[in-house]
């Protein structure tokens, strides 16, 4: 797991010179005597000497990833994202079949540079074909690596003017590493999210546990976790745990370091899983809840659900057994809390609380 998450910090020269190859940002501009004096605040602050090991593990990897992507936010640039293009990994091997096949024929540096030696190389589309025969190309391959007047690109891989390509194997080469650190970050990204939603809710148990929150069920011992109804599936939430004589139903949000943690799109997905969770917790969780606890016997509520194991993926039949001072609460009682790792917020949800996983203790201790 260290390994994974050095890989962020480990890559920050790539990105950096990258980054200042193209113009677009200066290693200089990081003070690393000012970054490194922040640090050591935090950690003076920091008493809790675990906390301290994450930070210097995680955090601080990560404080100097997201500078330096700050510096340049906009995924839409193919200088990052390559999207469009990361359809197929085999689009790697193409780009290394043009490179290969070209690198040594043009000028390698200035001093090779003429008028008939330049840089790069200008062919003819069909000579690029034919002497690499083991590029497959359709029309989605030539719109996602060849640029021209009516298919604009940010970072262009190839280049078609007058009829014929322009190769820049430098470019190519460049653009490839990229390419791979991106399918790499994907992979990891994946990996790293199901690992830190896993401990997180681990985490998250724990606390309210130690809050006199119930999340087992009173006759099974079972967690009350990853609840979804019975017969449609059309919702889950992550844990339920019963305080005083409160429903609290939560969702839990995971946060794993990400090199592409401050572009813009990752913040919009982040909102937009609030968002959801809102829509899902107004329109069918807490009408199941209300539903369930009007029609329920006397003595313990038994709510037929489904619910999953952590780390699992099938879900099997499950009964909820409730006691039955909570038949009578108030619907109002029935809350929606969205808990986070980090500390971000977004308006407009009001229906249900967005809690930092460190002020949960604080937020229990209002519903008292």
């Amino acid at each position: 797991m260290d390994n994974e998450r050095f890989y962020y910090f480990e890559k920050l020269e790539f990105y950096f010179n990258s980054l200042n190859q193209f113009g677009m940002f200066d290693p200089t501009k990081l003070d690393k005597k000012e970054n490194i004096e922040i640090i050591k605040e935090l950690l003076k602050k920091e008493k809790n000497s675990e906390y301290a090991k994450q930070m210097a593990f995680i955090h601080i990897p990560l404080f100097f990833v997201c500078m330096a992507y700050q510096q340049y936010p906009n995924a839409e640039d193919r200088i990052f994202s390559f999207e469009d293009i990361l359809y197929d990994p085999i689009v790697i091997d193409y780009l290394g079949y043009i490179y290969n096949q070209y690198k040594d024929k043009r000028a390698r540096s200035p001093k090779e540079w003429s008028h008939d030696n330049p840089c790069f190389l200008y062919i003819d589309f069909n000579n690029l074909k034919k002497d690499i025969p083991k590029i497959e190309w359709n029309q989605m391959l030539k719109t996602h690596i060849i640029s021209s007047q009516y298919n604009s690109m940010s970072f262009p891989l190839l280049i078609e003017y007058k009829g014929k390509i322009l190769i820049a194997p430098t470019r190519l080469k460049i653009a490839r590493e990229m390419i791979y650190e991106r399918l790499l970050h994907n992979f990891i990204h994946s990996h790293l999210s199901i690992v830190s939603e896993n401990d997180f809710q681990k985490k998250i148990l724990d606390i309210l546990e130690k809050n006199n929150c119930m999340v087992r069920d009173p006759l099974t011992n079972k967690y009350w976790i990853y609840i979804s109804d019975k017969k449609k599936a059309t919702f889950e939430f992550d844990i339920l745990a019963v305080f005083n004589n409160y429903i609290l139903v939560i969702e839990c949000k995971a946060f794993h370091p990400t090199a592409f943690y401050h572009l813009l799109p990752t913040v919009e997905g982040r909102r937009k899983k609030v968002q959801y969770y809102s829509e899902q917790f107004k329109k069918k969780i807490h009408p199941w809840f209300c539903e369930n606890l009007k029609k329920s016997r006397l003595g313990h509520i038994n709510i037929v659900c489904r619910s999953r194991d952590i780390g699992a993926t099938k879900t099997k039949q499950f009964t909820l057994n409730l006691e039955d001072r909570i038949k009578y609460i108030d619907h109002k009682q029935i809350i929606g809390l969205f808990i986070t790792q980090h500390k971000e917020y977004f308006k407009g949800y009001s229906n249900i609380f967005q809690i930092h996983y460190k002020d949960i203790e604080d937020f229990l201790d209002h519903l008292k």
